[in-house]
């Protein structure tokens, strides 16, 4: 017997199970054998699958990213230029805040110019 054949079958002995229900050592390397073998062949088979349907998500998620970046940028432009209308038609800019303020002093005041 092989060392692995040995160390199993004193392992399965110390779990109480008795030599003659004990698998052969063939057996037990050809299931590890197999057990390998598929393994490696989901690995490749659906690993590859799983790592293309991953790498066209991170695709639409940049894509994504890029468009919402664009509508951030057209957004703040018209926001900038609705801004510009009311100072040229020296229009009130009114301002709501939605919060709790007990006291309004310099610094919330600055935040009504940002």
């Amino acid at each position: 017997m092989t060392s692995a054949a040995v160390v199993l079958t004193d392992l399965l002995a110390r779990l109480g199970i008795p030599p003659e229900k004990q698998p052969d050592p063939e057996l037990v390397a050809l299931a590890l054998l197999v057990t390998l073998v598929t393994s490696l062949i989901g690995f490749f088979v659906f690993g590859r699958r799983q790592r293309r349907k991953a790498r066209a998500l991170r695709e639409k998620l940049e894509e994504a990213l890029q468009e919402i970046e664009n509508l951030e940028d057209q957004l703040e432009q018209q926001e900038l230029e609705e801004a510009e209308k009311l100072r040229e038609q020296n229009r009130e800019i009114r301002v709501w805040m939605d919060g709790a303020f007990d006291m309004f002093h310099y610094g919330r005041t600055l935040l009504l110019f940002v």
